[in-house]
């Protein structure tokens, strides 16, 4: 008569869910460690202090503003350094740029900034020129110094803001100012407009003292050393304030006329 088998099936199934149960249970609770542990990774690498420096005229909130597409969402390790450097580069006032990380959780920027030269004034708007002739916008806060203004010829629409001027007549009086700012540091921080005059096709110097320095049309930087030595023969306590006038529009000669006679 053949053994009694008692099924061991049941066992068997019961076996199995156990094992199905124990794993399930390690790859859920091994998940949810890794998913932890990732999620504290991103939080040290997280990018929660921004420093700015260089700028004088660009504000904080516009350099976040135009970085902010380039960082959220992002951790430190993830932050690509050349792509915001070129975002910021696209910020008018910016001529250079330079983004550095600081872990673990630091950005660097600094701004090298375009140095405003002088306002244009024009029929159509006003615009703030740099030392190359780039043309900026008029900015919402204040520049903080008095810059002279450039009247008299208008810039022309196809001019984009971060283009350079195109015209002749605009980038000789550029090049005026760069000179007087350079030779003449105390007489170009007094120049409140440089006109030129359509008609005449002359400049003229206009000082914030109502003095009127008459350049002309031809050689205006040969005149710019005939001012020089005019200035530097000046007699102690005299000052180019002290004239009506100055026409430099003569040969190696200035035809003064003073504000006492």
């Amino acid at each position: 008569m053949p053994e009694y088998q008692p099924n061991q099936e049941p066992k068997r199934k019961k076996l199995r869910y156990s094992i199905i149960l124990a794993v399930s249970i390690l790859l859920i609770a091994g998940f949810t460690f890794l998913a932890r542990k990732w999620n504290e990774f991103r939080k040290i690498y997280k990018v929660d202090e921004i420093t700015v420096s260089g700028t004088f005229i660009l504000t904080q909130p516009e350099i976040h503003k135009n970085i902010e597409e380039h960082i959220r969402n992002k951790s430190l390790k993830q932050i690509n350094c050349d792509t915001l450097q070129q975002s910021l580069r696209e910020l008018p006032y910016v001529e250079a740029s330079n983004v550095v990380k600081r872990f673990p959780d630091c950005l660097d920027i600094q701004i090298v900034e375009r140095i405003p030269l002088c306002y244009l004034i024009t029929d159509d708007n006003n615009y703030v020129l740099d030392g190359r002739g780039v043309v900026l916008p008029v900015p919402d806060n204040s520049i903080n110094t008095n810059l002279p203004l450039i009247t008299g010829k208008e810039i022309g629409s196809t001019v984009q803001i971060g283009e350079k001027v195109q015209s002749p007549t605009i980038n000789l009086a550029i090049t005026f100012l760069n000179q007087m700012k350079h030779r003449l540091p105390s007489i170009f921080a007094k120049i409140s407009e440089i006109n030129y005059e359509e008609d005449k096709k002359e400049y003229n110097l206009f000082l914030n003292s109502n003095t009127k320095v008459l350049l002309g049309n031809k050689n205006i930087f040969n005149r710019l050393n005939v001012l020089v030595h005019f200035i530097k023969q000046l007699p102690n306590r005299s000052d180019i304030a002290d004239y009506q006038y100055l026409d430099l529009r003569w040969k190696d000669q200035i035809v003064a006329r003073s504000k006492h006679t």
